[in-house]
């Protein structure tokens, strides 16, 4: 029950770091930007990625952290009902505001959050003007609402570590990528916009930064 999540952590980190032509590296994504792909392929790509995270966490994780609950004895330590209602009204919430904005982030820039599909330009408008990674809270609001469905504080913590291990780990090596792709107008970007606390206003980016966009 430990190791998988382990497991597909590593998977994944694997799959960054793997050897690939350099027409599809990171540092090179600008030259993507003279072929977009065909917006039914990147909305495609972005509900492959969402099917297979959402058989990974939330139906395989819950049913291994049910069982390893069970077999240690922490079974009496699980949410009660009223958890549990909160739990799913969170989730019910949370998974349809994923799918629409991994929708409307497709049709606006052709990019999805996968490596090799990643954005050609700053995205700076919709959900973005107001926090910098929406898509990351509501994959982790998503996650905990499971959690406390389930009523499984192993499946919470879990989720909570992995949301911890992403901003101490991940988010770091993101963001110097995205300040050396999109130099000033990123870094303006992160100066005036929350990673996890939404601002009320939304971010309007300097007037030159708007011209050339």
């Amino acid at each position: 029950a430990l190791m998988a999540p382990c497991a597909a952590a590593t998977g994944a980190v694997l799959w960054l770091l793997r050897p690939v032509p350099e027409q599809y590296s990171m540092r090179s994504v600008r030259g993507i930007a003279m072929e977009p792909a065909p917006l039914w392929r990147v909305r495609l790509l972005a509900l492959s990625q969402i099917i297979v995270v959402w058989i990974m966490f939330l139906v395989l994780l819950p049913v291994l952290a049910w069982r390893f609950e069970e077999s240690v004895g922490l079974a009496g330590w699980r949410f009660g009902g009223a958890v549990r209602a909160l739990g799913w009204a969170i989730a019910l919430v949370a998974a349809p505001l994923n799918l629409a904005l991994a929708w409307q982030t497709t049709a606006r820039v052709r990019c999805t959050p996968l490596p090799f599909a990643a954005m050609t330009r700053l995205v700076v408008t919709g959900a973005y003007a107001h926090v910098r990674n929406p898509m990351l809270m509501v994959s982790v609001a998503v996650g905990a609402g499971i959690s406390l469905a389930a009523g499984s504080p192993t499946m919470l913590a879990v989720f909570l570590a992995g949301a911890a291990f992403w901003n101490v780990v991940l988010r770091p090596w993101e963001e110097r990528d995205l300040l050396e792709r999109f130099g000033a107008e990123y870094a303006h970007y992160r100066r005036h916009v929350g990673c996890w606390i939404p601002r009320l206003a939304p971010y309007r980016p300097p007037r030159r930064a708007a011209q050339e966009r």
